[in-house]
C-alpha cells in the first residue's frame, strides 16, 4: 500500500538579511569569469547590495508530506526544496537554513546557501533566487506534483 500524500500551502517566518536594490544599469561582459564560465549577465542586473540589516520575513512554503517524509518547497526563494525530514527517525536529511543570508558567489551576485536549488543552466546561476511560478497537480493514484 502506498503512503497517502498530503499537500498544503502555508508560510514560514525566517530571519532574512535584507538587500539593497541592485543597480538597474545593465552590465555587459566585463572580462570576468564565474566558476569556470564567462560572466555574461545581461540583461540581468548585478545584485550585490548586501547589508547587515535583518527582518523576519514570512515566506510562502509548500508542504508535501506522507507518513515517512516531510518536504518543504519555497517558491519565493528560487523554487528550492528548502528542507526535508525523515519522520520515521526524526532525521533532517536536507538541511533547512534557519536564516536567509545572501552571499556574493552567484552568477548575478546574490546567492543563498542551503537547501536544493535549481541550477540551470549553471550552478549558482541567474535564477536560483528568483520567485518561481508553480502549479500543483493531484493525480488519480493519490500522488501529487509541484
Amino acid at each position: 500500500m502506498q503512503a497517502q500524500v498530503t499537500l498544503r500551502e502555508s508560510s514560514q517566518v525566517i530571519k532574512t538579511y535584507i538587500q539593497n536594490p541592485p543597480n538597474v544599469m545593465p552590465r555587459f561582459y566585463e572580462g570576468r569569469n564565474h566558476q569556470g564560465v564567462q560572466r555574461r549577465i545581461y540583461p540581468y542586473p548585478y545584485d550585490d547590495g548586501l547589508t547587515t540589516k535583518t527582518e523576519e520575513v514570512d515566506y510562502p512554503v509548500i508542504f508535501l508530506e506522507n507518513e515517512y517524509i516531510l518536504l518543504k518547497i519555497t517558491p519565493e526563494q528560487g523554487g528550492r526544496a528548502y528542507g526535508a525530514y525523515d519522520k520515521t527517525n526524526d532525521y533532517e536529511w536536507l538541511y533547512e537554513n534557519r536564516v536567509v543570508k545572501p552571499s556574493l558567489i552567484g552568477m548575478l551576485g546574490n546567492w543563498r546557501s542551503g537547501s536544493l536549488a535549481w541550477g540551470y543552466p549553471h550552478h549558482h546561476g541567474p535564477h536560483t533566487v528568483e520567485n518561481m511560478d508553480y502549479e500543483i497537480e493531484e493525480h488519480t493514484d493519490g500522488s501529487k506534483t509541484v
